[in-house]
C-alpha cells in the first residue's frame, strides 16, 4: 500500500527541494527566507521623550492631536484641557527653548476603562511619528458608567518638521 508513494518520495528527496520552498529549480531556492534585499532597509531612529501628564479627564471633549512648539500654544491648550479641574491646575513647566509638547486626546468615551499612551516617537525621513496605543476595557468587564476623556502628553526635543501620529 505504501509502495506506490515510496518512489515519488525518493525522487523528491533526491532532487534536493525542501517542502517549504516549492520553487526550487537549478539548485537555487527562492523562498522569502533566503532572499537578500538589494538595499539595506533604513530603520527609524528612536527619539527620546518623557511623559509629561496622562489621565482620563481632559476638558478637551473632541479627539485632538497636540503639537505645542511655544509657551503660548501650550498655555492655550492647557486652559481648555484643565478647565473643569477644581482647584485649577497650573500649566506644567516646559522649556520651549529646547523642548516641545506632543500628545493625544481621544475624545469622550462612554465608560471608565479607556486609556491612551504614547509608546514611541521616531524619526521617519524628514518627519517625526508619535505612536500611540488606546487601551479599551474588555467587552465582558464591569466599568463605572462615567464619561471619560483619555489623554497622554509628552515632551520631546524641539523639532521644526512635520509631526505625524499613528495608533496601534
Amino acid at each position: 500500500m505504501l509502495r506506490p508513494l515510496l518512489l515519488p518520495l525518493l525522487i523528491l528527496l533526491a532532487s534536493g527541494c525542501h517542502s517549504s520552498c516549492g520553487s526550487c529549480g537549478d539548485g537555487e531556492c527562492t523562498t522569502e527566507t533566503s532572499k537578500v534585499p538589494a538595499e539595506p532597509v533604513e530603520t527609524s531612529p528612536a527619539v527620546a521623550w518623557q511623559s509629561l501628564v496622562r489621565g482620563v479627564s481632559s476638558g478637551v471633549r473632541e479627539p485632538r492631536r497636540i503639537v505645542a512648539r511655544s509657551a503660548e500654544d501650550w498655555a492655550a491648550f492647557w486652559v481648555t484641557h484643565a478647565a473643569d479641574r477644581i482647584p485649577a491646575e497650573s500649566v506644567p513647566m516646559v522649556d520651549f527653548t529646547k523642548d516641545m509638547v506632543v500628545g493625544i486626546v481621544l475624545g469622550e468615551r462612554p465608560t471608565a476603562g479607556y486609556e491612551v499612551e504614547i509608546v514611541s516617537v521616531a524619526r521617519e525621513g524628514d518627519r517625526l511619528v508619535v505612536r500611540t496605543r488606546e487601551v479599551r476595557p474588555a467587552p465582558d468587564s464591569v466599568q463605572a458608567q462615567v464619561i471619560t476623556v483619555p489623554f497622554a502628553l509628552a515632551t520631546i526635543s524641539r523639532f521644526g518638521g512635520e509631526v505625524a501620529f499613528a495608533g496601534e
